[in-house]
C-alpha cells in the first residue's frame, strides 16, 4: 500500500487510521489531530513487512481511554524513517505506552519536540522504542515524560524495554 502524498485530519477509530498486516510507504503526508482508543496507534499500525516513513508529520496525534497501548502515534513491524517531525503527539495516563514503535530500521533526520508521555507500569519507554535500531541526526527537544517510579524500574526516552536488544545514536541531540 502506498499513500503518497496523504491528509488524515482528526480520525478517532477505534482501530487506528492506517492498520495493515503488510508493509506500507508514506512519503509527504500529513496526520494531523488523530486520535485512537487504547487498542492500537492512532496513526499507523502494521504487523508485518517493511513500511517506509518519509517527509512525513504528525501534529497533535495520541490515544485517549484507558489501558494498555502498543504505541500512542505509529507501530510499525519494521522499516526506515526518514525526515519525519512528531510534534504535540501524546500517551494518555494510565496508558504505559511510547508515542512510537519501531521494531528495527534507520531512522534519520527525525524530530521529537513537544511532547508529552506517560509511563506507570516500570517497563515504557515514553518516546521511541524498539529493538534493533540506527538513530541518525535525529532531535528530541522539551518532550515531557511523566513517570510513576515502580521498584526495581528504570525509565529512558528513547531505548528498548527487552533485553540483548541494540539501539545505535550517530549525531542525536536530546534537549
Amino acid at each position: 500500500l502506498e499513500f503518497c502524498p496523504g491528509v488524515f485530519i482528526a480520525n478517532t477509530p477505534r482501530g487506528g487510521t492506517i492498520n495493515s498486516s503488510v508493509g506500507c510507504t508514506f512519503r509527504a503526508c500529513r496526520f494531523l489531530w488523530n486520535k485512537a482508543q487504547t487498542t492500537t496507534s492512532s496513526c499507523i499500525t502494521t504487523s508485518a513487512g517493511t513500511t517506509t516513513l518519509a517527509d512525513t508529520l504528525f501534529l497533535g496525534c495520541g490515544t485517549y481511554g484507558h489501558g494498555y497501548n502498543a504505541s500512542a502515534v505509529v507501530n510499525l513491524a519494521a522499516g526506515p524513517m526518514t525526515n519525519c517531525v512528531f510534534t504535540r503527539c501524546y500517551s494518555r495516563e494510565r496508558l504505559d505506552s511510547s508515542l512510537v514503535v519501531n521494531n528495527s530500521g534507520t531512522l534519520s533526520d527525525l524530530v521529537f519536540s513537544n511532547n508529552t508521555s506517560f509511563a506507570q507500569a516500570g517497563k515504557t519507554v515514553p518516546i521511541l522504542t524498539g529493538q534493533t535500531l540506527s538513530l541518525k541526526r535525529c532531535l528530541f527537544a522539551n518532550n515531557i515524560v511523566r513517570a510513576k517510579p515502580v521498584a526495581g524500574a528504570s525509565y529512558a526516552v528513547v531505548g528498548c524495554n527487552q533485553k540483548n536488544r541494540n539501539i545505535d545514536f550517530d549525531g542525536v541531540t536530546f534537549r
